[in-house]
């Protein structure tokens, strides 16, 4: 924690941004964030915590058909579970709700149909985790937020993954107004 503490203010930022994650963040996750103003240096930062020994890089076949072994860096992960602690402890716990509503508004909107369910499913577990904040939202935008559950939850249902699905759904279902059931 004392490292940590003591790294410059944006490299802790950084780390704290990879921690609400989990253990892991893809490259795909931090190249979407980048292009938010909030997040533009991210992957500069976690490329010096690389350095500095608070990341690592997983590598993964780029090319899972091709009989040859190509490896693609496309994860980092903290390198045990206590430095990811540490650094999500950074962040005030007045502030997670916020920091994790901003990750999942960043990475819903750069979003492309091309992108796999994955990222739909972090973008949307990430708004959720921000549920008290969007309560507060104008009943159009607790509308969509809904209706972005619905979506996720209807790909979570397709993959088989029925915990998540019946999370998004739920969520969805407390965002949508009170009369919507009329």
């Amino acid at each position: 924690t004392t490292k940590l503490i003591s790294l410059p203010s944006d490299q802790k930022e950084a780390l704290k941004v990879a921690s609400c994650f989990g253990s892991r963040i893809t490259k795909r996750a931090v190249e979407m964030l980048s292009k938010s103003r909030r997040f533009d240096s991210l992957g500069s930062h976690l490329d010096d915590s690389f350095r500095d020994g608070f990341l690592v890089h997983i590598a993964e076949r780029s090319s899972p058909t091709s009989s040859e072994k190509s490896y693609e860096m496309t994860t980092m992960k903290f390198p045990h579970d206590k430095v990811r602690e540490a650094a999500y402890g950074l962040i005030d716990a007045n502030e997670r709700c916020r920091f994790h509503h901003d990750i999942g508004m960043a990475l819903l909107s750069n979003i492309q149909a091309t992108d796999s369910d994955e990222i739909l499913f972090s973008a949307v577990h990430h708004i959720n985790r921000s549920t008290s904040l969007l309560l507060g939202y104008p009943a159009e935008t607790r509308l969509s937020m809904a209706e972005l559950n619905l979506k996720a939850g209807s790909r979570a249902i397709q993959c088989s993954y029925f915990m998540s699905a019946f999370s998004y759904l739920q969520v969805g279902a407390e965002l949508l107004p009170a009369d919507s059931c009329k």
